[in-house]
């Protein structure tokens, strides 16, 4: 009897040590003021003690599976206030935001854990609403899913909290059963959103942050960094956009850019950005001009002429001028009619035209010709350098 009573004190002071505090807080993502984002996060409501919390040792993050790393102090009661932290703003003083959760489900938090996988290629959104993606969704993603919130069901994925669209997510019947008594919203909010929608923030923060220019003639911004998400809008040549990171998506930077009634933020490849406005009339006209001018002096077999407005390696590498007019190449044009030159987009020392035209070739082909021709400012001259079909 006595080893039995040994053996039930001894489970029942471990438990005492291991037991987390059943009150959890949502953390919205913030940036410090060094610039580092802090994702979005649950912890344990604040209360005279560490012994309950994720951190601290023997316990464990029941959303990352995280162990604690803490030592514990010496305080063993705890008062928890959960009702002073549900749905609230939460402020950081050594942040550039401040943001506001935006969960507006009545379910909370499920202990009982729902793994389900992605049905098709999605996004991870901060809210459930597709106005911020945190990062690709690829099909098949397994992810722990904690609740549902108006069309989406915030999961976990990878140690991420976020957001999935429910058309991009494998449902299960325990999946349903969260929708129940989820609140409904009947005004669907659109992909614009207004200042307060994306960030609970003054707007003179988001005017501080770093300033770029859209290069191309139109650039169209994209919910996530790849060209397979839906557009958001597109902006012209010239338009002002703000730099939220462009340092974590590869070839591709996270914006935000003033509308007439609100701001978006979004996606754009970082070939449409430039450190400055497109304002040179050496810069917008010099590479059409070039373009122009190549395909006049075809028009008019002065293969010379035209070879000397290029520096494309390939065509260097087979031959040179000797190739070029040769009628194995452009020297059977006998003349070219022009449709359109136009200017694609122009940053730093390089820019892209789109030509429409036709060209008479006997020998060859004589048809009708969009492409589109890389120009390289060289040595104080636009250079063609290398040209595709456009279609």
């Amino acid at each position: 009897m006595k080893q039995i009573l040994t053996i039930l004190f001894f489970f029942a002071f471990l438990f005492s040590f291991a037991q987390t505090n059943p009150n959890h807080v949502y953390v919205s993502g913030y940036y410090r003021s060094n610039g580092t984002y802090v994702q979005p996060h649950y912890r344990t409501a604040p209360n005279n003690t560490n012994r309950d919390n994720f951190s601290t040792r023997g316990n464990t993050n029941p959303y990352t599976g995280q162990a604690g790393y803490i030592t514990r102090d010496s305080n063993t009661s705890s008062t928890y206030t959960p009702s002073s932290y549900s749905n609230s703003t939460s402020t950081y003083p050594n942040s550039t935001y401040k943001t506001t959760s935006t969960s507006t489900s009545n379910n909370s938090y499920n202990s009982t854990n729902i793994y389900t996988t992605t049905s098709s290629y999605g996004q991870l959104w901060r809210t459930p609403s597709q106005f911020d993606a945190i990062r690709p969704i690829q099909k098949g993603s397994s992810v722990n899913v904690i609740e549902y919130d108006n069309g989406f069901y915030k999961v976990i994925s990878k140690g991420t909290i976020g957001y999935i669209n429910s058309i991009t997510i494998n449902e299960n019947s325990k999946m349903k059963a969260l929708k129940i008594g989820a609140k409904d919203y009947s005004n669907t909010k659109g992909d614009k959103a207004t200042i307060n929608e994306i960030f609970d923030i003054e707007v003179s923060k988001i005017y501080a942050l770093p300033t770029k220019y859209i290069s191309a003639r139109e650039a169209n911004l994209r919910l996530g960094p790849t060209t397979i998400t839906n557009t958001l809008t597109t902006i012209k040549r010239n338009d002002k956009i703000r730099i939220i990171d462009n340092s974590t998506y590869n070839s591709w930077t996270k914006i935000i850019v003033e509308a007439d009634d609100g701001f978006y933020i979004g996606f754009l490849n970082n070939s449409l950005i430039s450190a400055y406005k497109i304002e040179n009339q050496e810069q917008t006209d010099g590479p059409t001009s070039v373009v122009k001018s190549f395909l006049k002096h075809l028009d008019q077999e002065e293969f010379y002429s035209a070879y000397s407005l290029t520096n494309n390696p390939s065509w260097n590498k087979n031959g040179g001028f000797s190739w070029f007019s040769s009628t194995d190449a452009y020297g059977g044009i006998d003349y070219v009619t022009i449709y359109e030159v136009r200017l694609e987009n122009a940053y730093d020392d390089q820019a892209v035209v789109f030509a429409d035209y036709y060209s008479s070739d006997p020998l060859h082909t004589s048809r009708r010709w969009k492409q589109i021709l890389i120009l390289e400012y060289q040595y104080g001259k636009w250079k063609i350098v290398k040209t595709k079909l456009a279609e």
